[in-house]
């Protein structure tokens, strides 16, 4: 009797150690998708002249994304995320967490977040791997798996003041030539604030990099992003405005500086007409003009999709040559005009047509990118799984030539769907 005593107090006290970590507060959160892609002519390329570059190309991916917050206490918690099987169907099936490199797909278990958050009597304080890349709109965004920053968020009435600072390259301690490496790292320096009022919001942002990561030059850029939300009724009204600036400077005296300095800007309206609506928008970045001595007048963002197929950050990219047609809107424009309808609650149904064309073009190539044409459908089958398909058709125009008449063109055209469940 004694012996099982001694053995139950044994165990109470185990559990009396123990209950503060048994009350932390766990929840998770992210979703399981899926996509399909059924792709023609991606290079835009007559088929009559080009059979390998208009070839035809359909394949599915997966992705499993989880986030989990543990609450530790009043004010205090810990978040990570990851992704797995991030792949396309049928690609390196026989690759395992053992292997010793990753792929690019990152198409097992990868983990890009974790970082801890504690609020306190002067704001909130963010530090660790963490959400990064996101400003105002979406224009302008390319959202960082993690990004290795500690954030301050205080909020003073209508007021929210934000301050970071954030390191993408540390290589003191590395070698170079036999020199041990010191105070060389790539490091961004952030402050911001918004002010919001009822049913809009503004902020400006001002974004500083130093990046000291090779010995021979040091690169600088600053970037002030402001940006607008508003509704005036059944109106909405977005924008935002990017300017680039900054310089390289080379030890090297006989190496002459460069200047980095570009402008991006973007406008967008929708106007409800109660299970309809209608709208606008136009996005700009300026190109690059390799006959200055300027740096990346335009930078790209990937995160906004404006189209099925032009700069849609879910495909690869157009055409003969290019990055103005790729995964980020760089050195072009776009005008749009849409359109949506709701016949039902769980159905949306929406069309658009975009002309785009390029800014900065070499002698010889002509500036239009072309028309496209889509129509795009969403059906929630539950609060919580959506299925969404989109067609996009490019009527390509002679910028894909790419300067050379020998170059012929035809049109491009994408289907795509994803079917997405969120929890």
């Amino acid at each position: 009797m004694r012996k099982l005593f001694v053995a139950l107090l044994a165990v109470g006290l185990v559990f009396a150690f123990t209950a503060p970590a048994f009350a932390t507060d766990a929840s998770f959160s992210g979703y399981y998708r899926l996509r399909g892609f059924w792709f023609n002519n991606e290079a835009c390329a007559d088929d009559s002249m080009h059979e390998d570059l208009s070839r035809n190309r359909a394949y599915y991916d997966n992705r499993l994304r989880v986030q989990m917050v543990l609450n530790v206490a009043e004010g205090l918690s810990v978040t990570g995320r990851f992704h797995a099987m991030d792949r396309v169907w049928g690609q390196y099936e026989t690759l395992n967490v053992s292997t010793s490199t990753q792929n690019w797909q990152k198409d097992n278990i990868y983990w890009h977040r974790a970082y801890m958050t504690f609020k306190t009597a002067i704001g909130k304080f963010d530090a660790g791997y963490q959400s990064g890349g996101t400003w105002g709109t979406i224009f302008g965004d390319t959202e960082a798996d993690g990004r290795a920053r500690i954030k301050y968020t205080g909020v003073f009435g209508p007021v929210i003041g934000l301050a970071l600072t954030e390191k993408f390259k540390e290589v003191d301690g590395l070698t170079t030539n036999g020199n041990q490496d010191e105070d060389m790292d790539w490091d961004a320096y952030a402050v911001a604030g918004i002010y919001k009022w009822d049913g809009g919001q503004a902020g400006l942002l001002f974004y500083y990099l130093i990046n000291k990561t090779d010995d021979s030059y040091v690169d600088t850029r600053w970037v002030p992003v402001p940006y607008f939300k508003a509704n005036f009724g059944p109106l909405y009204l977005e924008g935002e405005y990017l300017y680039y600036g900054g310089t390289v400077d080379y030890d090297d005296p006989a190496t002459q500086d460069k200047d980095r300095k570009g402008n991006a800007w973007y406008l967008y309206g929708k106007f409800n007409l109660g299970p309809a609506y209608v709208g606008a928008q136009y996005a700009f970045r300026e190109g690059d003009d390799p006959t200055t001595n300027d740096l990346e007048e335009g930078y790209p963002g990937s995160d906004y999709n404006p189209c099925v197929l032009l700069w849609n950050d879910n495909t690869s990219g157009l055409g003969y040559t290019s990055n103005t047609t790729s995964t980020g809107i760089a050195n072009g424009s776009l005008f749009q005009i849409f359109g949506g309808f709701s016949p039902m609650e769980s159905l949306t149904l929406e069309a658009s047509v975009t002309y785009a064309w390029a800014d900065y073009c070499a002698a010889g190539v002509d500036d239009e990118i072309g028309t496209e044409i889509d129509l795009q459908a969403t059906y929630k089958i539950f609060d919580n799984l959506e299925y969404w398909i989109g067609f996009g058709y490019l009527v390509a125009g002679d910028w894909f030539q790419a300067g050379n008449t020998a170059n012929k063109i035809d049109d491009a055209w994408l289907i795509m769907h994803k079917l997405q469940m969120n929890f």
